[in-house]
């Protein structure tokens, strides 16, 4: 296996000689791949060749001391994707490891003419044996068509086709171990409205079963699963529907799903801004309480210093008749409709549609807290970095992975997450990074940064973050407004290398910027970095 992170050279990026890539004709520069960043690589001839896409569960394997992780991937840029595995032993350097689940050997097309291609998906384990044998990983992701190809004589006997959108399951005795055996659970998306858009599966386990979320266009749906069709005695619907909690009108990709009490649960989703010409997306969060017939509601923290269901939450069947009144609006203002405008949005914004793309929250030590009753203090958040979809001269890799983002439960009793980089963070050192604690105060005025000797400029504006950017490239400069801000916020701005994210870390939400390779930066004074 391969180490993917790039071995720090020098401070200030310089043009040395460039690393062809025959497949998108466009040249890198070394040292460009930001530290403590996943970068995919070609697993047939090592090269930047390949593509990742949307990163999943994080797990922990005790014996090994290792973290598992896994990306959607393939070799080349065509369309068909598998899974690849990726290891850490500190949640920030990761190693790419095997191609996990690759089409020809795990799944195929159905026909000649069939397309087929994994999507996004969740990694749990069945500790207890309840499904499969003690001990298993059990893989659950949504697949674009085709058939899994059978692995095991049980699996002969099975229908292993697959519809659009329908899930599937692949099973290894254990974490890094060879997929033996696989399935089905949906045979197609269950999704009924006019979209059909029914994708990006998150399993969760609860006090009375094992579930799964699912994005489903204008919504988070909640799902039980009943068996997985493996066992002589399994009988009737694998998965059943419990709810759905609406998100937005449009654009409702990527769930997560973690459990931070003995009934309090963090719920997010991705919202996209694809509809609208552009690759970004946002994250969005709320809390739940969770009951096996009622399943995830919605919940605030009361003056009684108790959790209280909300009351009046938006709807998917209100947000359709609002659309009748906005046609022409791609998403709809709940404010301009007399009837609906004083439903309840329970989701608060935690990332800004900058270029961060489907963020991932999970708990990593998940096996070990569902057997032991435990829960976790903090999550891990990862995005995508997401390039291909436009001409960019950001990276002739496409694909890889932000660095990973800590969500602090802590405060939670005062109804706050924390955002923080969950890098490690030192004295300044030249190697392309550069890390700034700040105030809201300081941006009273504005506060500029230089990179390639042009400015970056934030400035607090009526109680908000907006943004200058005026560094030369090829991306779309898609927002000019991020989250709330006081004078006396605590924020973070952290370059590194080709990115730029700025934290608020009272507020809680965060931004994602990406800059040209070979950005050179102008440090200030006060400068740290990650280490």
């Amino acid at each position: 296996m391969k180490k993917i992170i790039t071995t720090v050279t020098s401070f200030l990026i310089a043009v040395v000689s460039s690393l062809s890539l025959v497949s998108c004709g466009i040249k890198e520069i070394p040292n460009s791949r930001p530290i403590n960043w996943y970068t995919p690589h070609n697993t047939k001839d090592g090269s930047a060749s390949a593509f990742a896409n949307d990163a999943c569960s994080i797990l922990w394997d005790e014996e090994k001391q290792l973290f598992y992780s896994w990306m959607l991937f393939r070799n080349g840029k065509n369309f068909t994707s598998g899974w690849v595995e990726m290891t850490s032993p500190d949640l920030n350097v990761w190693t790419q490891g095997e191609y996990r689940i690759q089409q020809g050997k795990h799944f195929d097309k159905s026909s000649i003419f069939g397309k087929t291609s994994a999507y996004g998906g969740s990694v749990w384990v069945d500790s207890n044996g309840k499904y499969f044998d003690k001990g298993d990983v059990v893989f659950v992701m949504t697949m674009r068509g085709g058939k899994l190809i059978p692995l095991d004589e049980g699996s002969k006997a099975k229908d292993m086709k697959l519809g659009s959108s329908g899930i599937a399951y692949y099973v290894s005795h254990g974490l890094g171990q060879e997929i033996y055996t696989s399935g089905v659970l949906a045979k197609k998306g269950m999704n009924t409205d006019e979209t059909k858009d029914w994708r990006d599966t998150a399993v969760f386990q609860t006090d009375d079963g094992l579930y799964f979320a699912i994005s489903a266009n204008n919504r988070v749906e909640f799902w039980r699963i009943n068996h997985f069709g493996n066992k002589p005695k399994d009988e009737g619907e694998k998965i059943e529907k419990v709810n759905e909690i609406f998100v937005r009108n449009i654009g409702v990709e990527v769930p997560n799903v973690v459990r931070i009490d003995k009934n309090l649960w963090y719920v997010s989703a991705s919202v996209q801004d694809n509809p609208f010409k552009g690759p970004f997306q946002s994250a969005w969060w709320t809390l739940c309480e969770w009951d096996k017939d009622k399943g995830f509601t919605p919940v605030k923290k009361g003056d009684d210093n108790q959790y209280h269901e909300v009351q009046n939450i938006r709807t998917v069947e209100a947000a359709i008749e609002i659309k009748k009144e906005q046609p022409k609006n791609k998403v709809i203002d709940w404010s301009l409709s007399k009837k609906y405008k004083d439903m309840v949005n329970v989701w608060t914004p935690n990332e800004y549609g900058t270029e961060g793309y489907a963020q991932r929250v999970v708990d990593p030590w998940q096996t070990q807290h569902n057997l032991g009753g435990k829960y976790p203090k903090f999550a891990i958040a990862r995005s995508m970095a997401h390039n291909w979809a436009y001409n960019t001269n950001i990276w002739a890799w496409k694909g890889g992975l932000y660095g990973s983002e800590k969500i602090d439960f802590t405060n939670i009793d005062n109804g706050n997450l924390i955002f923080t980089p969950y890098d490690e963070i030192g004295d300044f050192a030249n190697n392309g990074t550069a890390v700034y604690e700040l105030k809201g105060s300081d941006f009273k005025n504005g506060y500029t940064l230089k990179f390639n000797n042009e400015n970056f400029t934030f400035t607090l504006s009526d109680g908000a973050i907006i943004w200058n950017n005026e560094v030369t490239t090829k991306l779309k400069k898609w927002t000019k407004q991020g989250g709330p801000t006081d004078l006396e916020d605590s924020i973070k701005i952290v370059w590194n290398r080709t990115t730029l994210t700025f934290w608020n870390e009272t507020k809680g939400w965060n931004a994602h910027f990406m800059l040209p390779q070979g950005t050179t930066h102008k440090v200030k004074s006060g400068a740290m970095s990650i280490i």
